[in-house]
């Protein structure tokens, strides 16, 4: 239907383009009443054919668009942009427990790091009044002075190793002066 309506406009406007040959070949051989019936009558009938033109776009803009709206309204596109929405929502939920994870891991991480800072730093206090109280006992005041500034120093760097090496040395110094 749509394909003869536009050939029949074709087809109108055709007659109107001769209609203004006729009109023009009127007007060269002076039949300037003919001249004017067969313009009048094209420019009428190419009218006709541009407003049944319009029509017939405005008619299929419409039709197409209440397909478009019938289309996306459909249960088929219902359901199908509800299980797209669903899945989006579990994909969050995926992304929310993965982070929500790798989040109590790290708190978890950083806690034990804490205390083991905490631990390191209360063996190293003992070891330093341990071996602060064996050295003041064993060493004579002017060599525990000495000592106890080094062992200071190394109880502020929390060198545990080195304050057990100074413990030896100065353990070694008593036995030899003793």
């Amino acid at each position: 239907m749509l394909k003869g309506l536009l050939y029949g406009v074709l087809l109108a406007s055709s007659l109107a383009m001769l209609l203004f040959f006729i009109g023009f070949v009127c007007w060269q051989l002076g039949l300037s009443w003919l001249m004017v019936g067969s313009y009048g009558l094209a420019s009428n009938i190419l009218l006709a054919a541009f407003a049944a033109l319009l029509f017939v776009g405005c008619g299929l803009l419409l039709l197409a668009l209440y397909r478009q709206a019938a289309d996306y309204l459909s249960r088929e596109h219902r359901a199908l942009r509800r299980l797209i929405m669903l899945h989006g929502f579990r994909q969050q939920a995926n992304q929310r427990v993965n982070l929500e994870k790798r989040q109590q891991f790290y708190r978890a991480q950083f806690k034990r790091q804490r205390l083991l800072l905490a631990n390191n730093q209360k063996h190293c206090r003992e070891l330093f009044q341990a071996i602060n109280g064996e050295l003041k006992a064993s060493l004579e005041p002017s060599l525990y002075q000495s000592f106890y500034q080094n062992l200071k120093q190394l109880h502020k760097q929390s060198n545990s190793q080195a304050m057990l090496a100074l413990r030896d040395q100065a353990l070694c110094r008593t036995s030899v002066i003793g």
